[in-house]
């Protein structure tokens, strides 16, 4: 017996089942959101982000980003309604960097523009907008416990 019958009903339990989408896929038909034509007016988004591995974010020079040619807008922890947190289980992770750096790379800004080249270019300015204080990275399971708990 096949896995489905010719009235789509499902067969014994434990029989492999091709995906779905797995004819479209090896025969190179399968649509992926890059194939798709970009609507008019669609928003590309690029992250700035901290160039620290620990530090305190002073502040960010919004205005400076803001009048770079081709930004529609600048986005800042202060711009999310409601907890800046995704924590998935621990709600302990910020959405945007504010007050205190957690690692390199962490978001802390987002750049809007109509074009994705903008975006990722006004972004990348993150280390020349970001006024920060370094503080010691915390690199091991044993700098961290000493450090005690966080005060978010």
């Amino acid at each position: 017996m096949s896995p489905t019958d010719a009235r789509g009903a499902v067969g014994p339990v434990g029989q492999p089942l091709p995906h779905e989408s797995a004819a479209l896929h090896v025969s190179g038909q399968a649509t992926y959101t890059d194939d798709l034509p970009e609507l008019a007016g669609t928003l590309h988004c690029a992250l700035g982000l901290s160039p620290l591995a620990h530090g305190r974010l002073l502040g960010i020079d919004v205005d400076a980003l803001r009048a770079q040619p081709g930004v529609v807008a600048v986005l800042t922890a202060a711009d999310i309604p409601g907890r800046n947190d995704c924590g998935a289980i621990v709600h302990d992770e910020p959405i945007l960097a504010e007050g205190e750096l957690q690692y390199l790379g962490q978001p802390v800004f987002a750049v809007l523009s109509a074009s994705r080249d903008t975006a990722r270019r006004v972004a990348a300015l993150a280390a020349q907008v970001l006024r920060t204080e370094p503080l010691p990275a915390l690199l091991t399971p044993e700098a961290a416990h000493a450090a005690g708990p966080r005060s978010w």
